[in-house]
C-alpha cells in the first residue's frame, strides 16, 4: 500500500484493520466528517475488542479490553472523538 495515499472511507479503514489483523465490528462517524475521522470497534487476532479513533489515515488512541465485550461496547458509545 501507497503510504503517502491516505485511505478514505469505511471501506478502506476496513482493510487497514484487517493488515492489524482485526476485524472491524462496527464504526461510526465523529463530528469531523469532513477530515473522514471515525470511532472504531473491533476485535484483535489475540481476542482483544478494542476501541479506536481512526484519523489521519491512521489507528490511534486505542482502549483494549480483555475479552470484555461489554466494556468495550460501552466505550464505543461513549466515544465521540
Amino acid at each position: 500500500m501507497n503510504n503517502s495515499i491516505k485511505p478514505v472511507g469505511i471501506s478502506a479503514i476496513t482493510l487497514l484493520a484487517r493488515e492489524k489483523g482485526a476485524i472491524i465490528i462496527h464504526a461510526k462517524r465523529t463530528e469531523f466528517v469532513a477530515d473522514d475521522f471515525w470511532v472504531i470497534m473491533a476485535k484483535t487476532e489475540r481476542g482483544e475488542f478494542v476501541t479506536w479513533l481512526f484519523a489521519h489515515g491512521g489507528f490511534h488512541h486505542g482502549h483494549y479490553f480483555n475479552h470484555n465485550f461489554t466494556d468495550c461496547i460501552t466505550d464505543f458509545m461513549s466515544r465521540d472523538s
